[in-house]
């Protein structure tokens, strides 16, 4: 089971280098980046730092790669113009953006009144709609 899993995800790996990177998966990469520096700057601070947590953490933002790896053979096959994947990509930017002011907020920053309702807005919203299916 791992090992076509594997081949799966290294020939889209491929594919998705091959026909060169997106600007889209770039900001992606380091949205990710720096989601998983400020957890543990706020981790730190806040003296919750744990190797587990940031394994979990890590395994998630693999298993974000898979999925933005599955769109992209799904724009493969429609023969479309990858919008399956850059719409992937794009909400999963939004969701490190929101994590990374999260965090800024964890560790003390001051996060403008606006900015932090629209934070908590935009959560309990993705928390109602995922409660709802």
């Amino acid at each position: 089971m791992i090992i076509p899993f594997a081949s799966i995800i290294t020939s889209t790996v491929s594919n998705m280098t091959s026909s060169g990177w997106s600007q889209l998966l770039m900001v992606l990469i380091i949205a990710m980046i720096l989601d998983y520096i400020t957890g543990l700057i706020a981790a730190g601070i806040n003296g919750e730092l744990s190797s587990s947590t940031g394994m979990k953490g890590i395994g998630k933002k693999v298993l974000v790669f898979s999925l933005v790896a599955a769109a992209h053979l799904i724009d493969t096959i429609l023969g479309n113009q990858h919008i399956i994947r850059d719409s992937t990509i794009i909400f999963y930017i939004c969701n490190e953006i929101l994590s990374i002011i999260e965090n800024a907020g964890r560790a003390g920053l001051p996060i403008p009144p606006l900015l932090r309702g629209a934070v908590k807005s935009l959560r309990n919203k993705i928390t109602r709609k995922n409660k709802s299916e």
